[in-house]
């Protein structure tokens, strides 16, 4: 996917202040050029944008305001040009009977604007004696009835995955438990003392939205997944979860929460720990329908306001209760595999896309 949303590097904000500085752009004196070099402000723009341009002698003298600009081979009255249609323009400058090397720049049709839920991600054990810090956090922002979606990942215990979890840990670097990550791009430190970090991401736009239609018959769950694009992606990843509420499992517990259901208890070899006993694991990942990082959307089935649907299918196991699943729906970046956008769903429901607040 393209990105676009960080746009100027420092090298074009120089540029900015020099060409719009006023008198003194330019060398009192034009020196001989044997070629020019052509700078943007910015490469790829949504509709009603502008770029600026930039003009440089072969011997680097700033020749900005002596230089002809051209947008698709027609002359433009200034250095700045504003986008008020879609499509590749071609951009080059005339100076002294030379003309630069042609540049592109990409416009992009405004973006759809809908609601962020906020992707924490607990990567967790029943062994790990500092985790129950995490899902304290995480009951305590659960009682804010905050728009984000909660996720655990489990590690060596009895709600392991194997290779699911072995992949995300790996692709995310993750050696040390407890680890949380909020929407797959920073890790969420502090946690209990932290809530805002997690708070701060709430209220944000996201450029796509998912919603899920499902039904169950047995125990046969269908879902069906749709993708809105509000961006005009290239690739773009949709994903989607099973997980399971009210999964009771000892947990060891070397924290100060949970002091009702923590108390030293004695292992089967004999060894001797702080056990927190009849622990209620919520939010365990217990299937994945689709990729791990979600399927890859490409081609023809995205663009700027396009639609995709995708229809998954699966048998649920009889050691999984089904008045404690629940379906999450995500839409992911194609390289880095962060979280865009997701949702929660209860089996059963259908749901609409969500604007933004």
């Amino acid at each position: 996917m393209k990105k676009l949303l960080s746009k100027f590097s420092l090298l074009f904000c120089v540029l900015l202040l020099i060409s719009c500085s006023g008198g003194g752009d330019d060398d009192s004196v034009d020196s001989p050029a044997d070629y020019i070099d052509l700078y943007l402000s910015d490469t790829e723009l949504f509709i009603g944008q502008s770029v600026v341009l930039s003009a440089f002698s072969s011997s680097g003298q700033n020749i900005t305001s002596t230089t002809d600009f051209y947008i698709n081979s027609n002359k433009i009255p200034s250095n700045t040009y504003n986008f008020t249609s879609t499509g590749t323009f071609n951009v080059s400058a005339k100076y002294n009977g030379l003309t630069s090397e042609t540049k592109t720049v990409d416009v992009y049709p405004t973006p759809i604007e809908f609601k962020k839920n906020v992707w924490v991600e607990d990567f967790t054990g029943a062994w790990c004696r500092w985790c129950p810090r995490v899902s304290w956090a995480i009951d305590l922002l659960k009682e804010q009835d905050a728009d984000v979606i909660f996720l655990g990942v489990h590690n060596r215990d009895q709600m392991d995955l194997g290779q699911v979890e072995r992949t995300l840990s790996q692709f995310f670097g993750i050696n040390s438990w407890p680890y949380a990550h909020i929407n797959r791009q920073a890790r969420w430190s502090n946690n209990v003392n932290n809530l805002s970090q997690v708070t701060n991401e709430i209220g944000k736009k996201a450029y796509s939205s998912v919603a899920m239609e499902s039904s169950i018959d047995g125990r046969t769950v269908s879902v069906k997944v749709k993708l809105h694009m509000g961006y005009a992606y290239e690739n773009i990843r949709l994903g989607l979860y099973l997980l399971e509420d009210g999964l009771v499992y000892n947990q060891i517990n070397s924290t100060p929460y949970y002091p009702e259901i923590t108390r030293q208890g004695v292992w089967s070899d004999g060894s001797v720990d702080v056990i927190a006993f009849g622990f209620i694991h919520n939010d365990v990942l217990r299937h994945t329908f689709s990729n791990i990082f979600g399927d890859v959307v490409s081609g023809n089935n995205v663009g700027h306001d396009k639609v995709y649907t995708k229809e998954f299918q699966y048998s649920i196991p009889p050691n999984m209760k089904l008045e404690n699943l629940k379906l999450v729906a995500f839409a992911a970046d194609y390289e880095d595999r962060y979280i865009i956008n997701s949702r929660e769903s209860k089996i059963g429901e259908t749901q609409d896309f969500e604007p933004i607040d």
